[in-house]
């Protein structure tokens, strides 16, 4: 399952002359941003688990802005007991700040940003697929940036600061905001009942005519 692609990702990208796509704004917006433009390239570096915190919590914050019902789904399959991110709360010994310093594996970066990959192709498909070819990262039968063989995986192995970026190049401005009146990510059109966010997508079944029966 899961070759992580590797766009390659350099400082000289985020000006536009690199690149194959333009990096996304929310990695520089805020007080604290995820990529400091002014830094030399260290694409082949090392990330580590506190910078992959760091950049999906950005992501979210991103996404929130145009479609919280979406980050908000993405958050409750990312952050919690149990998931790939237990906790927001930052390091409060010097065992749990260590860990944050810990390289970050490729497994780890799968289990980060799967959420918001199934969440997004849920959402607009087309969209994400065009994402993934702008970064290079589109692969045959799968809507991850990995591979779907399980002879090539290496999730024991380390991630790089690149493949960290290529994964988050997500440009959330471009994404369609369709209409929405209950905030729960689905289109009106598409909802069961546009003005309840506890109901979601409509659904039909048909049990009766069986197959094969007149339907007049």
């Amino acid at each position: 399952m899961k070759a992580l692609l590797f766009t390659g990702l350099s400082s000289a990208c985020f000006v536009g002359t690199v690149t194959q796509a333009a990096p996304p704004p929310w990695w520089f917006s805020g007080s604290a941003s995820v990529i400091d433009p002014n830094a030399p390239p260290n694409n082949k570096g090392i990330a580590n688990i506190g910078q992959a915190k760091w950049m999906a919590k950005k992501a979210l914050e991103a996404l929130r802005t145009t479609h919280p019902a979406i980050a908000n789904a993405v958050e409750a399959d990312l952050v919690g007991a149990g998931k790939p991110i237990p906790s927001w709360e930052a390091p409060s010994s010097q065992l749990e700040r260590d860990a944050q310093r810990a390289p970050l594996l490729i497994g780890q970066l799968k289990a980060i940003s799967a959420p918001f990959y199934i969440h997004l192709n849920t959402f607009d498909a087309a969209w994400l697929a065009n994402e993934r070819a702008l970064n290079q990262t589109a692969t045959p039968g799968t809507h991850f940036p990995w591979t779907v063989e399980t002879s090539d995986d290496s999730n024991k192995s380390v991630a790089t600061i690149g493949q960290l970026k290529s994964v988050f190049s997500l440009r959330f401005e471009s994404l369609t905001v369709h209409d929405d009146e209950d905030g729960d990510g689905v289109a009106d059109l598409e909802d069961a009942d546009p003005n309840d966010a506890s109901v979601g997508r409509l659904a039909v079944s048909i049990t009766s005519p069986l197959s094969g029966a007149t339907v007049r």
